[in-house]
């Protein structure tokens, strides 16, 4: 059970009672990045190596970047490289693979916004892996997943939470946290190998790990901390959504996002939740 303390990632502290079975990946033609090895070890290298670009100004996007950042993220590959024992093909797609994700825009006309390109983003616009806690009064994890199922893609069918309460602190970080056209987003990147990267198939992947519960809590501790910070915010007019990137799609049509604002009754009612504790 989750008592005192969740120190695991979000996706793993609320697991899931009823498991469905994942779709087999079509053959290797279906994206360019498909060859690329799957599992736990190499998303967090591409997790890794994105914060690095983030942090040190995208030098593989920017072409006037200083050599020695340039020589700086090279060794930095050849290092993440070689500790994985990465093959030579694999290791010769984190480059072009890296440069694509952070130079193409990231679609967000569903939530009404300009595309996003996170090589545009200045150091002063962003937070990578931005850490939250979330202090929870005993909350049952049923009366959470009853409130997200209703007001998140109501009506399709997910695998439901475990039996859980949650009692004391919850915490995690998120990707990338930024401002962007006048508003704050959350980025989660993910490097599942997925049968295809179609609206359908993404929002298929993102019930079936129940990522909808991650990005609820994303945007609650994104919501709590800019009620705090910025004079004068509004949910509905500073909160942009949740971006979840699936690398591998970055050069399918839609580029592999998945985007969601959790409506804001939503966010305000687990507000309240966490604060006051489930009955």
């Amino acid at each position: 059970a989750i008592t005192d303390a969740i120190t695991a990632p979000i996706a793993d502290a609320l697991p899931y009672a009823v498991a469905v079975p994942a779709p087999a990946p079509e053959p290797e033609s279906l994206s360019a990045w498909q060859t690329f090895p799957a599992g736990a070890r190499y998303g967090t290298l591409l997790h890794d190596l994105l914060e690095w670009l983030s942090q040190n100004n995208w030098p593989v996007a920017n072409e006037n970047a200083p050599e020695w950042d340039k020589q700086a993220w090279g060794n930095l590959l050849e290092r993440k490289a070689s500790w994985l024992q990465l093959e030579e093909a694999p290791r010769a797609l984190l480059a072009p693979w890296l440069q694509a994700v952070v130079q193409t825009p990231l679609p967000l006309q569903e939530l009404n916004a300009a595309p996003l390109t996170l090589c545009e983003l200045s150091t002063e616009h962003m937070w990578p892996e931005m850490e939250f806690n979330l202090e929870v009064a005993h909350v049952s994890a049923a009366a959470l997943d009853q409130r997200i199922q209703s007001h998140v893609l109501e009506g399709a069918p997910r695998p439901a939470l475990q039996a859980r309460v949650m009692q004391g602190m919850l915490t995690g970080s998120m990707d990338l946290v930024l401002q962007h056209d006048g508003r704050y987003w959350v980025v989660d990147y993910k490097s599942n190998k997925l049968p295809s990267y179609d609206p359908f198939t993404l929002q298929d992947a993102v019930l079936h790990k129940r990522y909808d519960v991650q990005y609820v809590l994303y945007t609650l501790a994104l919501h709590r901390l800019l009620k705090v910070r910025l004079p004068g915010y509004d949910y509905a007019q500073h909160m942009g959504g949740a971006v979840y990137l699936f690398l591998r799609g970055i050069h399918a049509e839609g580029a592999g996002v998945h985007v969601c604002r959790p409506p804001q009754a939503l966010i305000e009612a687990l507000d309240a939740l966490f604060e006051k504790g489930s009955a």
